[in-house]
């Protein structure tokens, strides 16, 4: 899909995450992979208070010392919870999160 088609440009592109893997920097500014960092079964829980487009990979990390090409297999879950209470764990960890939840909470009551 073109990012063209949803009104976006490569200003909109961020960085991508590596959720499980792991590259350490040495004092040399050396890198170094973790192979044993993440296992079968790990997770991670991601919440978004305003609409999103998301892509996934599955492809190992380029710095993977693995011989053979084996993307990873996952799942994945989406559901809407609706908006943020005022009293929810997520807004009131910190003032940075408070301030977010409140933005996307304008945004969508314009």
């Amino acid at each position: 899909m073109s990012l063209v088609l949803c009104g976006l440009s490569k200003r909109d592109l961020v960085v991508p995450v590596n959720f499980f893997s792991k590259v350490s920097v040495d004092e040399d500014g050396c890198f170094h992979f973790a192979a044993e960092h993440s296992k079968p079964g790990d997770y991670v829980e991601i919440r978004f208070e305003m609409d999103v487009l998301l892509a996934f990979s599955t492809a190992p990390h380029p710095l993977d010392p693995a011989p053979d090409y084996a993307p990873g297999m996952i799942g994945l879950t989406a559901w809407r919870s609706g908006p943020a209470a005022q009293e929810d764990y997520c807004r009131s960890f910190c003032a940075e999160n408070a301030r977010a939840i409140h933005n996307s909470d304008m945004l969508y009551l314009a």
